[in-house]
């Protein structure tokens, strides 16, 4: 099982709104954009495409507050994916380092929220 694709939120978040203890997450945010727009998904179609063709077995968990989400969601599973791309995402950021992808070690706001 697979949860949390959009790491909280923060990967469907701008680098250019993020709140200030988030700006360490600024410099992969920029580059997914790149990517996405190099390849013309959006950033939502390229989480739920990665998570689904590079863990094929796999059973994807996504929250919805909406049906209209869970919609949006599904069209995003259903695209067709570029030959290639899986392992052009794994290249492009392997290099990731632990602080962004585990929501537990981001650091907390004035506020104490999560992005």
């Amino acid at each position: 099982y697979i949860r949390s694709i959009f790491l909280q939120g923060l990967l469907l978040m701008s680098s250019d709104t993020l709140q200030e203890h988030m700006r360490f997450a600024a410099p992969v945010l920029s580059k997914l954009d790149s990517l996405a727009q190099d390849v013309k998904l959006n950033i939502k179609e390229l989480c739920i495409g990665y998570i689904k063709n590079a863990f094929p077995h796999a059973r994807l968990i996504f929250g919805a507050e909406t049906p209209a989400q869970v919609k949006e969601n599904l069209k995003c599973w259903n695209l067709v994916w570029p030959d290639g791309l899986t392992q052009r995402i794994q290249t492009e950021f392997e290099d990731i380092d632990e602080t962004m992808l585990n929501p537990s070690l981001w650091p907390k706001g004035t506020n104490n929220t999560r992005p």
